[in-house]
């Protein structure tokens, strides 16, 4: 049986955590209407996979117009090596590194080479990735376990390289390129789906873990969730078939999607949702009933229909 002392004890938690989330609405009102100042990125060292397109790409330009030395990897030598001159000609320190993420070796080597020839990276952006979108009785082994070693593996061996260093400064910011897919799901998709939530699962476990280290190091973690952009990484894989009016512009501009992850880094926000109003949609699910979201999903949804392999 409890003693008067331990129910005391949880009162006065219950009390605290009242007055805490009180104080925690109150702020997260006063930062919808005044949003954090954007924080300068001169002096830090940005590392982003997935640099050669799409998103990537975006988010490289971006950090560097604030003020980054940019680090580009990408397993596209032509696409990286643009990205990388474009940077340079808009004046931003860059440099660019061909790497196969989903090697353990081939990310140990050239971290190696990262720190020993630019410095210690300060801002990682996991952003590699890669969508699996056939029939999960027609996807072999092989091609799921490339989509998870992409969108998710690989995130562990950077990690590795690179964590070690913020936490001996007691500083750092890790990014990862989640997915709206990976709070809800769609059809044909499983690898993809099971790589996003793990993604959104282990920036959470990672993030809370990190806090309870004894030297307290300032390191920030956002994860980001964009829904359809246009990219490669959807256009080469499906048809998406209208249904809708709105289905029509429901692919969004990767430029659009950069200014809006960067500005959320540069505000340190823990999560960034692409566009801001897909956060709605997570209220929605945790409210509606199950069967009254199903049927708002296949209203929303365009149609989607996987492309034949070759």
């Amino acid at each position: 049986m409890a003693s008067i002392g331990d129910i005391l004890l949880m009162i006065g938690d219950l009390l605290y955590w009242l007055a805490y989330t009180f104080y925690a609405y109150l702020d997260s009102l006063y930062r919808l209407i005044v949003p954090p100042a954007l924080k300068s990125l001169h002096g830090d060292i940005a590392l982003v996979t997935g640099a050669g397109g799409g998103i990537g790409s975006q988010i490289c330009l971006q950090l560097g117009k604030a003020g980054a030395t940019v680090v580009c990897w990408d397993n596209d030598k032509a696409s990286n090596d643009k990205i990388v001159k474009q940077l340079k000609a808009n004046g931003v320190k860059a440099f660019g590194y061909q790497v196969d993420v989903t090697s353990r070796q081939q990310v140990a080597d050239i971290s190696a080479q990262v720190k020993s020839q630019v410095g210690d990276v300060s801002l990682l952006v996991n952003n590699a990735g890669v969508a699996g979108y056939y029939q999960f009785l027609q996807m072999s082994q092989e091609e799921y376990d490339r989509v998870m070693d992409i969108n998710l593996n690989c995130h562990m061996y950077i990690m590795r390289e690179f964590l070690p260093k913020m936490l001996e400064k007691k500083s750092g910011h890790i990014v990862a390129t989640c997915s709206m897919a990976g709070h809800e799901v769609f059809p044909y998709s499983l690898p993809y789906i099971a790589s996003k939530f793990a993604v959104n699962g282990y920036m959470r476990a990672l993030r809370r873990e990190v806090s309870q280290y004894p030297s307290k190091p300032d390191i920030k973690f956002t994860s980001i969730y964009p829904i359809t952009i246009n990219t490669g990484i959807i256009t080469n894989m499906v048809k998406l078939i209208p249904k809708r009016p709105w289905h029509e512009g429901i692919m969004l501009d990767p430029a659009y999607a950069g200014k809006v992850i960067a500005d959320g880094i540069r505000r340190n926000q823990e999560d960034i949702f692409v566009p801001p109003s897909c956060r709605a949609l997570l209220w929605l699910r945790m409210y509606l009933p199950t069967k009254a979201w199903w049927k708002l999903m296949d209203i929303l949804e365009p149609e989607i229909v996987p492309l034949k392999k070759d």
